[in-house]
């Protein structure tokens, strides 16, 4: 923008630019404004409907690639649950670094779970199969889990109303 002080700016443009520069001076987060955020390397869309997937969360993915690792009888049959999901960044994430496991991704919010899936396509990791979902309510749990299954979550708030699962 410096290097064109001198050059007219569109009045379009100019709008555009007083709409963002009051949005971030309001002190809303740059992934929102952008609609983008980085994770574990992938660029993720972002909404109002979904929290921003934070960095210390990549620390859960490192976890259970390791914990994947070195249970190699399992790489082939690992099922994993993430129980709010908002953008998806752990499934996706999860589903792309672990093409043979299979991800639920699971959250209370229609409009989260439509990121999610948003960022499963671009990810190419819901046509594989590797990432599921459907909208049921609390018996999802007494179907999905088994012997050797593990939940994890990185939920930070609260959500009080029952969970759905949708499809993706």
């Amino acid at each position: 923008m410096f290097a064109s002080m001198n050059d007219t700016i569109r009045p379009g443009i100019e709008a555009e630019l007083r709409s963002l520069s009051s949005r971030r001076a309001s002190r809303e987060p740059l992934a929102y404004i952008t609609g983008r955020r980085g994770f574990y390397g992938r660029e993720l869309s972002v909404t109002p409907d979904v929290l921003i997937p934070r960095q210390e969360t990549e620390l859960l993915v490192d976890l259970a690639l390791r914990w994947v690792t070195s249970h190699p009888f399992k790489q082939s049959n690992v099922r994993i649950a993430d129980i709010g999901t908002g953008s998806g960044a752990l499934a996706v994430t999860l589903a792309a670094e672990l093409g043979q496991s299979r991800v639920d991704a699971v959250d209370v919010s229609p409009s989260a779970l439509n990121v999610a899936q948003q960022n499963a396509l671009v990810h190419r990791v819901a046509a594989t199969g590797g990432l599921a979902g459907a909208c049921v309510g609390p018996t999802w749990w007494r179907r999905w889990h088994g012997p050797d299954q593990t939940v994890g979550n990185n939920v930070t708030g609260h959500y009080g109303s029952p969970w759905l699962f949708c499809s993706l």
